[in-house]
């Protein structure tokens, strides 16, 4: 048997002042527990036992638990088989006061256990080859609050059949709840004077044993932060505090950074990423927007009444800072261009050591960024032609290594591929910080039902849907799949709703991608030229066949992490190197390239635009690999894409007006639309005037519209302060820019009196 545990006990006080706001005093009484492994198989009438235990000394004061156990691996021959059996587990946990004055604790774990049996002679009904392995993580931290209620927030994932984490009142009752399939990302309130306690539990269990030959393997991660005491409205893992004026993020007495000067909103989501660069892997701007417009139109509610992410991105001073009015970010731009690497850090078996990163990042990110922002580079390569890699999940950290694959397909001249492929992978690593996986809640790599940027297949181009039409975007929709019962009848039974205007990506016959219909009706599962019936495939290539779990990327969202959040977790020395080559997520590309609709023909009097993709990469016959170039990726559809749209000023007197400015991929006529946001409650799922209900923003159309005949590159049109024949009222206003045969792009302004 293989057995891991962590277990750790502290006593924290928290003293609430007259307006609520939590403080510590005396903030741990006690201290106490340990973390155990031990390893044992059985084969034959012979036996191995390996064992690891620490143990923490009680004592007082505010503490950091870090430990590994992990004992050699527990195996054993016989004279007719074998037994083997192995576990470790990795336990951090931590409490602290912030500088700003408020109780935060942490707490993560890593468990894996295997067991495998080798049995020569499977009719022999008395053999006694038997493994087992499991692991158990447990922390308990009891806290008080005194004085006035204090408000917290609960952030954390977890996967694993049995972990979870429990904000609980001192007698059990549990108050939140953090498990898979019963997330509370970002959840909060108010506690009232009295004792807590937080509840971290992860345990998995597997066994092998003969007759037969068999084998089993499990692991379970979780991550939790509680912080009480701070308020963060919006759930952003950014204080309300550090949103609303100048702040000291480090707690040195100085200030570092006034995130309300960059745009940021206590009753709005943001998200704050700076991306140094080794030259000429600097993104473009048009990557920039890309990724900024997917979080902008992500169906994430805010305080506000609002839905939506703000990502401030910082690309260099000429990128934009405030998605919201068009600002660059000018002076406040910290971006470094460093020194060119062709291989940036080192990996030792199927681990990426984060050392050289760190070189970088301690002179590179300022210290007082550090809390509210993270921290992006874009290399060369990291591991052979790999993309990139995100430090954790959750996480702060995340490298984009495109250059070493785009010269391998570039005779070896140094490049970045595209801007739509810079923001794809920049938006996959990203999300991996922000909690999500390869499956969303799992490992589980290219399922065809998972339709999200974290999906390798989408990862150079975005979703694309039957017109052609392409754009970045986390899942929103939660599509099971069983690779032992697929009905090709109904394909992925999708009915109706934007999905069902999806194409996914499935490998049929092993390693060729397949583009194939999201919306309900036949589909050859199993790739025999027939579709009908219920059939058994294995839709992934990944060797076998099992459950494919849907799973909604949005809702799931953890915005700590890492040095993000006030959890004090330390950063992992290494990560595992799991990222596919480059040449495998072009050849998902390909497929999708291949479903793109043919060229229109020009018609008389009309001139044909590049034989590009909107943005620019040229194609290869067939739908090969795209050739580097500034935009998307390779097809000969000259679909124009409208990249950068803003309002300047973001907010004008109506008699005045205002320039919109924007950028094309090719040329076209370019249609623009005005809506005024009203208030609203939200009722029956829509934004309605008046009533009751949670406030919301309602969009009116104003009648009337312009249009200009747009140019490749930046473009200048005024904003006229009379539309339909009327002035604009004071209020707030939404623009809509569609350009002909390309997805529209919206901006927002004000209208001042």
């Amino acid at each position: 048997m293989t057995v891991a545990r962590s277990m750790l006990l502290a006593l924290a006080a928290i003293l609430a002042g007259p307006a609520g706001v939590a403080r510590a005093d005396s903030l741990l009484l006690g201290r106490g527990g340990g973390t155990q492994a031990q390893a044992i198989a059985i084969a034959g009438e012979t036996a191995a036992s390996n064992e690891e235990e620490v143990s923490i000394p009680s004592g007082e004061g505010p503490f950091a638990f870090d430990e590994a156990p992990a004992p050699a691996p527990a195996a054993r021959s016989g004279p007719r088989g074998s037994a083997r059996a192995t576990a470790g587990a990795v336990m951090q946990a931590r409490a602290s006061e912030s500088a700003d004055g408020f109780l935060v604790i942490s707490a993560s774990s890593r468990s894996s256990a295997t067991a495998a049996v080798t049995d020569a002679d499977p009719d022999l009904e008395n053999a006694s080859h038997f493994a087992e392995g499991s692991s158990l993580n447990r922390v308990s931290v009891r806290f008080e609050v005194r004085g006035e209620a204090a408000p917290y927030r609960l952030f954390g994932s977890a996967s694993g059949a049995a972990t979870f984490a429990e904000l609980q009142t001192g007698g059990g009752e549990t108050i939140r709840r953090i498990a898979p399939g019963a997330p509370a990302f970002g959840a909060g309130g108010t506690l009232e004077p009295g004792t807590y306690q937080l509840e971290y539990e992860s345990e998995i269990e597997v066994e092998a044993q003969a007759p037969g030959s068999h084998s089993d393997d499990d692991r379970a991660n979780g991550d939790v932060t509680l912080q009480v005491g701070l308020v963060d409205t919006d759930g952003d893992a950014l204080p309300d505090s550090w949103e609303t004026g100048p702040a000291d993020t480090d707690g040195d007495g100085a200030i570092d950074l006034d995130l309300s000067a960059m745009g940021a909103d206590p009753r709005h989501k943001d998200l704050f990423v700076e991306l140094d660069y080794m030259p000429p892997h600097r993104f473009e701007l048009a990557a920039s927007a890309l990724v900024a417009d997917a979080f902008a139109d992500a169906p994430v509610p805010n305080p506000d009444g609002t839905t939506g992410i703000r990502l401030h991105l910082d690309n260099g001073p000429d990128s934009v800072m405030n998605p919201r009015t068009g600002a660059t970010w000018g002076s406040l731009s910290r971006q470094s261009a460093l020194v060119h690497q062709l291989v940036l850090g080192s990996v030792t078996g199927n681990e990426y050591d984060w050392q050289a990163f760190d070189d970088l990042r301690s002179v590179a990110f300022p210290t007082g960024r550090r809390a509210a922002f993270r921290y992006a580079i874009s290399a060369h390569g990291h591991d052979g032609t790999s993309s990139g890699i995100a430090r954790a999940i959750p996480g702060s950290d995340l490298l984009v290594t495109l250059g070493a694959g785009c010269s391998s397909i570039n005779a070896g001249t140094d490049c970045t591929l595209d801007a739509r492929a810079q923001a794809g992978t920049l938006m996959h690593e990203l999300g991996h910080t922000l909690g999500l996986r390869h499956g969303g809640g799992d490992d589980l790599r290219f399922k065809p039902n998972y339709l999200s940027v974290m999906n390798y297949s989408f990862q150079l181009t975005g979703l694309q849907d039957t017109t052609g039409a392409r754009f970045l975007d986390y899942s929103r929709f939660g599509i099971a799949l069983d690779e032992d019962a697929l009905d090709e009848t109904q394909g992925l039974g999708v009915t109706s709703g934007p999905a069902a205007d999806l194409l996914t990506v499935v490998r049929c016959s092993g390693a060729v991608k397949t583009p194939w219909p999201v919306k309900a009706g036949p589909v050859d599962f199993d790739c025999d030229g027939v579709s009908a019936g219920v059939v058994s495939a294995d839709l992934t290539a990944e060797g076998d066949r099992t459950p494919l779990p849907g799973f909604v990327d949005w809702p799931a969202l953890v915005f700590a992490g890492g040095s993000v959040g006030g959890s004090g977790a330390p950063a992992p020395a290494s990560s595992p190197a799991d990222e596919p080559p480059l040449e495998e997520l072009l050849s998902a590309k390909a497929a999708l390239d291949a479903a793109l609709p043919a060229p229109a023909q020009p018609g008389p009097g009309t001139q044909p635009g590049p034989g590009t993709q909107p943005g620019g990469g040229t194609a290869t016959p067939g739908g090969g690999a795209a050739t580097p170039g500034t935009g998307g990726g390779s097809t000969t559809a000259p679909r124009p894409e409208l990249t950068v749209l803003a309002v300047r000023p973001g907010k004008f007197r109506a008699r005045r007006g205002a320039r919109v400015t924007y950028t094309l991929s090719a040329p076209a006529r370019v249609r623009f639309t005005v809506e005024r946001l009203l208030p609203g409650r939200r009722r029956g799922g829509r934004c309605r005037p008046g009533g009751r209900g949670p406030r919301c923003l309602r969009a009116v159309r104003v009648r009337g519209s312009f249009a200009q005949d747009g140019r490749a590159g930046s473009n200048t049109v005024r904003l006229p302060a009379r539309l339909g024949g009327r002035r604009l009222k004071p209020g707030r206003y939404r623009l809509t820019a569609t350009p002909a045969g390309g997805p529209p792009r919206r901006a927002a302004f004000q209208v001042r009196r």
